[in-house]
């Protein structure tokens, strides 16, 4: 009800919009992406989250967008490339994103997968059936055997292998191919979570509000169980794209 509320909103006042530069947001899940959400929110109500609810096209809601002063979402950057240019062609768009730790990404995507049933089953139930399969699957592990998180991990490679560079710079490339240097280009700011801050102040001209971090879940289990060496080196391979964009970044 509240985020439906705060649709509604956003949509009223995006339809009287006008045409700066729309500011984009690739929102990689569990990077932090709801705390600048929230940062964006107080700092223009004409503004979507979520837009990949509208990417397959919704006449209201593309129409808002176009008008936008921002809009954030879980899609790729090719597919936000293409609703962007599908709902304002010709407009300049300012692009953002945001990385975490690659191993501390994959034990935060991990613990979500415990924490949507945590939190009843209204929250839950919304989910798609490969995620409830993925929750299910992480909930009946042994998170104090490394051997036994590996292999839930590994099972699906779909949310845990480089989820963080298939957002970024798509699934297609790696990062340290030409390509990769072209659409990283593109972006006017990535940053690791720990530079929040200059995110925000960037992206808006304004400073966020002291230590105002949203959608934060509790650990459900003991993370040292990610920095054992046998979880930390079937990473290092696993998720080696997720590595080394974080690297280039944080350079």
């Amino acid at each position: 009800m509240r985020q439906r509320f705060a649709d509604y909103i956003c949509l009223l006042t995006s339809l009287r919009g006008g045409a700066a530069p729309l500011v984009s947001f690739v929102h990689v899940p569990k990077a932090a992406g709801s705390s600048i959400n929230s940062h964006l929110q107080r700092w223009s109500p004409r503004g979507l989250t979520h837009v990949e609810r509208f990417e397959s096209g919704h006449r209201i809601f593309d129409r808002a967008m176009a008008r936008a002063d921002w809009i954030s979402g879980h899609l790729s950057w090719e597919k936000m490339q293409g609703l962007t240019q599908r709902v304002a062609p010709g407009r300049q768009v300012r692009w953002f994103g945001a990385m975490r730790d690659p191993v501390d990404h994959v034990a935060a995507h991990y613990n979500w997968m415990i924490e949507i049933r945590a939190r009843g089953e209204r929250f839950y139930a919304p989910h798609s059936s490969g995620i409830k399969a993925a929750s299910a699957s992480v909930r009946k592990t042994d998170h104090t055997d490394p051997r036994a998180v590996v292999t839930a991990i590994a099972s699906t490679p779909a949310l845990f292998a480089n989820l963080q560079s298939r957002f970024l710079i798509g699934d297609d490339i790696a990062p340290d191919h030409a390509e990769a240097d072209r659409r990283l280009a593109g972006y006017e700011l990535i940053v690791p979570i720990a530079d929040l801050e200059q995110l925000a102040q960037v992206m808006t001209g304004k400073p966020p509000r002291a230590n105002t971090r949203a959608n934060v879940s509790r650990w459900h289990f003991d993370r040292a169980v990610f920095q054992d060496p046998q979880v930390k080196n079937f990473l290092r391979e696993f998720n080696a794209r997720d590595e080394a964009l974080f690297d280039r970044i944080s350079a």
